[in-house]
């Protein structure tokens, strides 16, 4: 038996996680405690966090720019292959709009924004095409967290 620090209650060896650095291998906090704690810290620092990502992607951008264009040499190449030779001019400025829009979103609510292909343009099991009603506009956030489902 361990007495967790933060709820002072004698708890299971097992309701400890592993922490190699201590005398008795344990944290000094209950599984469920350390939980809340984390939680409660990651909510105080949001705003470091952030900062903390964007400063680790902009020196993985630095340090990986071959990487970078071709990933982005790639992604212009798929949108190219799924834009039907076929779309009228007013489909075309309907796709311009909706980066337009996007960025629009951003400028005015200080929130990434960015134009989605609902079905992905490759896809697990099928290629969705670069046309005006098989875009959305999402969040950065949102966009990123949904990654390719299809």
């Amino acid at each position: 038996m361990k007495t967790c620090k933060q709820c002072n209650t004698d708890k299971p060896l097992e309701s400890f996680s592993k922490a190699k650095s201590s005398k008795d291998g344990l944290f000094a906090y209950c599984k469920p405690c350390d939980s809340s704690r984390s939680r409660e810290w990651r909510l105080q620092n949001l705003e470091y966090n952030k900062d903390k990502i964007k400063r680790k992607d902009a020196l993985y951008s630095r340090n990986n720019k071959a990487k970078i264009a071709a990933k982005s040499a790639a992604r212009r190449a798929r949108k190219l292959e799924a834009t039907p030779k076929w779309l009228t001019g007013e489909q075309k400025r309907q796709i311009q709009e909706f980066y337009d829009l996007a960025a629009e979103m951003t400028r005015s609510t200080g929130i990434p924004h960015e134009v989605d292909h609902i079905a992905p343009l490759v896809g697990v099991n099928s290629r969705g095409l670069h046309v005006p009603w098989n875009l959305q506009i999402l969040t950065k956030s949102k966009n990123r967290s949904k990654g390719n489902m299809s």
